[in-house]
This record gives structure tokens, C-alpha cells and sequence, in this order.
């Protein structure tokens, strides 16, 4: 009952907005892929997360409006395996736990693209599949950049344009390379990641690498 009386305040207070907001909140869908730092060379590059460019506000707003639809995540052992693989639980949350919290925290604003949990989750295996990044840096076929070894920024961002025939985000800690981040609009078509320029402490400069531990 409080959830009803929040809403109804928010509605309330930002009538014109709050609608349009809950419709299409966001023009921009980033997949984020991380790197396993801390397993072996020939792990794959993973998913950390299938976002929406959104304001706080209706972050909140979705998460309260799908909160009855998502009580435990009910998937079969061949999605799971799929999950596990692609996309696998980061801080020592069991995966179940931490795709479920994915999908109330990002997924619950993308209800016109996916309407349901899995439908959330599969997209971001298929975009996984779809992206190979192991092929440019890691193990795959034809990979340029190594684990464990320095490459000047510029040429590794150039790389990763001329692929993927767009502009990516790649995020830094001091000299290692973290994630890379691919934009898509509503169409599933990848787009330039033009304004969505992270913190520019995170920007990638001079020699980078991506570390893997043996």
C-alpha cells in the first residue's frame, strides 16, 4: 500500500513527465562486457551488465512498478548454462541473486524491448555472442592484444573501432582496462557511444593492459 501512495505522490507532483518517462526512459542501451581479472588468460570476456541511460527517478519508479513481477527468477538448467557461461555473479553473489538484481535495477526500464526477466538476460547473451570480443582481445581466432601485455591506448581504442564499426567506451583503472561498453538504440543497432563519456578518470591513456592471473 505505501508503493501506491508513493506512486500516486510522484505521479502527482511530475504529471506531464512521469508517464513519458515510464514509456521509453531511456534512448540508449549499453552492454557492458568486463574483464575476468582474476581468472586465467583464456577465460572470456563477460558480461557485467545490459543497462539503460537513465535518471535515478525513474530507476526507482521502474524497479517499484515491476516489483510484484520479479519475486525469484525460475529458469531451466539450459539457460542457466548459458548464464553461467556469459554472464556469471561478480562479488561473490550466487548467480540467481545477482541476475535478479540485474534485471530489478536495469532491466525493470526496458520493459517495452523485453518484457520479462528472461527475455532481459537472453538479449544480453545474444548481444555477448554477438560481440566475440575474445576475438579481438583474448584467445578467440585472429585476437591482437594479449592478456598481461602493454599497448598504447590509441591504437587498442582504434582496433576496437575499425571492428566493430563504431565508437565503444573502454574503461581504465590506472594502466588496466576493466570494461568496454557498446551502445545500442531501441533497434538493437549499435550506435556510437557519443554522450554517454564516462568519468574522466576512468578514460583510458598511455599503455594499457588487461591483466589475467595464471
Amino acid at each position: 500500500m505505501e508503493i501506491i501512495y508513493f506512486l500516486t505522490f510522484i505521479f502527482f507532483l511530475f504529471p506531464a513527465t512521469v508517464p513519458a518517462q515510464i514509456n521509453k526512459p531511456y534512448d540508449i542501451v549499453m552492454l557492458v562486457i568486463q574483464n575476468p581479472y582474476n581468472q586465467g588468460s583464456a577465460s572470456p570476456w563477460t558480461i557485467h551488465g545490459l543497462c539503460q541511460l537513465i535518471i535515478v527517478l525513474t530507476i526507482i519508479l521502474c524497479q517499484l512498478i515491476i516489483v510484484h513481477q520479479l519475486l525469484h527468477l525460475t529458469l531451466g538448467s539450459d539457460v542457466q548454462a548459458a548464464l553461467t557461461k556469459a554472464w556469471p555473479g561478480i562479488s561473490g553473489k550466487a548467480d540467481l541473486k545477482f541476475w535478479e538484481h540485474e534485471y530489478e535495477k536495469h532491466g525493470s526500464c526496458t520493459i517495452d524491448l523485453l518484457p520479462t526477466s528472461n527475455d532481459y538476460l537472453l538479449k544480453g547473451v545474444y548481444l555477448w555472442e554477438q560481440i566475440k570480443f575474445d576475438d579481438l582481445m583474448g584467445v578467440g581466432p585472429g585476437a591482437q592484444f594479449m592478456p598481461n601485455t602493454q599497448y598504447d591506448a590509441n591504437t587498442v581504442v582504434a582496433a576496437i573501432t575499425s571492428k566493430y564499426k563504431v565508437k565503444t567506451i573502454l574503461i581504465c583503472a590506472d594502466d588496466a582496462i576493466v570494461d568496454v561498453r557498446f551502445c545500442y538504440v531501441g533497434s538493437w543497432v549499435l550506435v556510437d557511444c557519443l554522450d554517454t563519456q564516462p568519468d574522466p578518470q576512468t578514460v583510458c591513456t598511455g599503455f594499457i593492459q588487461y591483466i589475467r592471473k595464471y
